[in-house]
């Protein structure tokens, strides 16, 4: 099937609308969060030079607008650039930390399978029995408990703070 230009940026429209959402509300959480940005990004003891600095090289000093379109810019050209003076490049963040993100996929991946497994043959064995009931259970939670919420929740029953 030929895909000719309308047509195939009809078909992509779909993926466009929510990805805009996303970028427009990730501006909009940043300008919402308490403070200056430029402050925290320049530390709050850093000098009102290099706050007034920071505002005018990340846009903060023009209309809310404009710095939308700044940060729509900065996103479509996928600018890895330092996010402050003091910071490193981010691509070289994401060569540090990349490895090591596959790593803990791949090994969280691994520990998923071998529960998932002995959790399913379990039930398959005995059929409408407690183990069955708890692991239905378990799993429906773990299907439609959102995961960043979960995350969180892991966090701080870890963090030793009481819940």
């Amino acid at each position: 099937m030929e895909c000719d230009s309308v047509h195939c940026a009809v078909r992509r429209l779909p993926v466009v609308f929510p990805s805009v959402g996303a970028v427009i509300v990730v501006f909009l959480l940043v300008r919402i969060a308490p403070g200056d940005p430029a402050v925290r990004t320049a530390g709050e003891s850093g000098p009102r030079e290099t706050v007034e600095a920071m505002r005018t090289r990340f846009g903060l000093d023009r209309p809310w607008h404009t710095q939308l379109g700044l940060h729509v810019g900065r996103v479509v050209q996928v600018d890895l650039s330092r996010p402050s003076r003091t910071q490193p490049l981010i691509i070289d963040d994401h060569r540090q930390f990349v490895p090591i993100t596959v790593e803990f996929a791949l090994g969280g991946l691994g520990i998923a399978m071998l529960i998932g497994i002995r959790a399913g043959v379990i039930p398959a064995l005995r059929l409408n029995a407690w183990a069955d009931l708890l692991v239905t259970m378990a799993s429906l939670i773990g299907a439609f408990v959102p995961l960043f919420w979960f995350g969180l929740l892991a966090m701080l029953c870890q963090s030793g703070h009481p819940v």
